[in-house]
């Protein structure tokens, strides 16, 4: 398109001139206003400027995948000879079922370390302040409501943390039998394994901050951020 406008702006000429140059970029900033945003692109602000504008918001990856579908970008794809119908068809499959199946797999990770790692190391420092407390109390006149507060702080966030686990698990085995439909299996995931991960981790990040660094098994992110 830039090509062609520019050829007709210059005419006959051998080469373009400036002005020639300058009319075809006036026109085409003109024409792109509506999806150009010179703030932070991955702010509220722009949402809401895109949707003033009448842009599209598309949120999950799902989506976007949808869009090679679109007549609007699958009939321009197939006119310049970039992809056929089939190849597009295709390639949606392939990303809608790479999603799905990645994101599987992530979820099983998580769930495993924090059933495995996570929620141990909390087992582990809840019994050390439980002991602390009890010794404390043998000993007269000793207080022992400090190591008490951190012990009621912790137990909370433990069963939290064990409920999370456990809607993470169970979406991850809904995932396993929703079909063979990649298309339902990237909704599927999107819609509930994606936030039950996000849950989870919330919940061992609030763990985190509870936890000795003795007994978290993992890196803080003060550690990792060192540099």
């Amino acid at each position: 398109d830039v090509t062609e406008a520019l050829r007709t702006q210059m005419g006959d000429k051998p080469y373009p001139s400036d002005a020639d140059k300058v009319a075809v970029i006036k026109k085409f900033i003109a024409s792109t206003k509506a999806v150009r945003f010179e703030g932070d692109g991955y702010s509220d602000a722009w949402i809401e400027e895109a949707e003033k504008r009448g842009l599209p918001n598309i949120k999950t990856s799902p989506e976007a995948f949808e869009q090679l579908l679109n007549p609007v970008h699958s009939d321009m794809l197939t006119k310049l000879g970039i992809f056929t119908k089939t190849e597009l068809q295709s390639r949606h499959l392939i990303l809608q079922e790479r999603y799905s199946k990645d994101l599987l797999v992530e979820a099983t990770t998580l769930s495993t370390l924090l059933s495995s790692q996570i929620l141990p190391s909390s087992f582990e420092y809840r019994g050390s302040l439980a002991q602390t407390v009890q010794v404390l109390k043998t000993i007269e006149g000793e207080e022992a409501s400090p190591e008490l507060a951190a012990l009621q702080a912790l137990t909370p966030v433990v069963k939290d943390l064990q409920a999370a686990i456990a809607r993470l698990d169970d979406v991850i085995h809904k995932m396993h039998h929703v079909g063979d439909d990649p298309v339902e299996e990237a909704k599927f995931a999107c819609a509930n394994v994606l936030p039950a991960m996000n849950e989870a981790r919330a919940v061992a990040d609030r763990l985190e901050v509870l936890t000795a660094d003795k007994y978290y098994p993992i890196p803080h992110y003060s550690e990792l951020l060192w540099f």
